[in-house]
């Protein structure tokens, strides 16, 4: 399982896990090559805390996942993967990394 692996003493937050979760359990990583998969959620969450900083704000104050919260999650994965990530191949286009797109 490549999911949430962590760093020694860098945990991942907890509203990242229900971020990287929730894709999983929704099936947004089922196109992503396993070897792929680390790389895809660092730049995922990345694209996320630069693009929709919103989402994060709203997981930690509210303690709970909110039909906007989702739909807005929804909304960062698909734009993430269409301008961020090849799906038919496998291959990152642009690294997120703190850039905001």
């Amino acid at each position: 399982m490549e999911i949430l692996k962590q760093p020694q003493y860098n945990p991942v937050s907890v509203e990242h896990q229900v971020i990287i979760l929730y894709a999983v359990i929704n099936k947004y990583l089922s196109d992503v090559p396993l070897n792929k998969i680390a790389e895809f959620e660092k730049d995922l969450l990345n694209y996320i805390d630069n693009n929709y900083p919103e989402i994060v704000d709203s997981i930690k104050e509210t303690k709970d996942l909110t039909e906007e919260t989702e739909r807005k999650i929804v909304e960062a994965i698909g734009e993430f993967k269409k301008t961020m990530y090849d799906t038919t191949g496998g291959t990152v286009l642009l690294v997120s990394h703190n850039c905001k797109v």
